[in-house]
């Protein structure tokens, strides 16, 4: 198992500033009005476990920019987002 480890870091580290940068794309896409769009581009990342956007996810359900305003939804996504240090 050890030896796995130096393979574990190197693929944390490239991936984290792709995850980074499709952040920020998905925050630009927001902030141009591409609400659903943005959703989209939120959920992937939430679903991949980015707290950041599990916390702007659960801020689009709780507003209802880009699908329906859904309250537990969006408690949901708080909730994942705290437990992982974010929120």
């Amino acid at each position: 198992m050890r030896r796995f480890y130096p393979i574990i870091l190197v693929f944390m580290l490239c991936a984290s500033p792709t995850l980074a940068n499709d952040l920020d794309a998905a925050v630009q896409t927001y902030q141009e009005g591409h609400d659903q769009a943005a959703m989209q581009a939120f959920r992937g990342l939430a679903e991949r476990g980015n707290p950041a956007a599990q916390l702007h996810l659960g801020l689009l359900y709780a507003n209802g920019d880009g699908t329906l305003r859904d309250s537990a939804e969006a408690a949901r996504w708080y909730r994942e987002s705290a437990s992982r240090g974010r929120g």
